[in-house]
């Protein structure tokens, strides 16, 4: 296959020229790679085996503002190669966890913000 035929079978694959351009400023590069699976966030996971280890599995998030905490537990043992199982296939029973989704809150007004419990050891000033 020529340069230009594998270009236009990635612009293809990627979803057409909208998505190929999309991809190309989101993540400085074009993926090429199979469709393993989508969750129930819609996230869509992909593996390509040509890429260095550690970058031949990445996730394409629905969300436009997306953070790594939206992956579920199941999926994220997949990104990180903990396991080789895909969490879609009905034979592998997968361990529910015990505390539902919850986003990411930094940089919120939901945010947690400790307080202290000691006694501060120097006093403001008043005057």
């Amino acid at each position: 296959m020529s340069f230009l035929g594998r270009i236009g079978k990635r612009i293809a694959d990627t979803g057409g020229p909208g998505k190929a351009l999309w991809h190309l400023f989101r993540v400085s590069k074009i993926p090429a790679g199979t469709f393993i699976g989508e969750d129930e966030h819609g996230n869509k996971y992909y593996e390509d085996h040509t890429q260095v280890f550690g970058a031949h599995r990445w996730v394409d998030y629905s969300a436009s503002e997306y953070d790594a905490s939206q992956i579920p537990a199941k999926w994220h043992a997949w990104m990180h190669k903990m396991t080789d199982d895909i969490p879609t296939n009905p034979q592998h029973e997968w361990q529910p966890t015990t505390a539902e989704y919850q986003p990411n809150l930094s940089g919120s007004k939901n945010e947690y913000v400790p307080y202290s419990t000691t006694v501060t050891k120097i006093e403001s000033w008043k005057p």
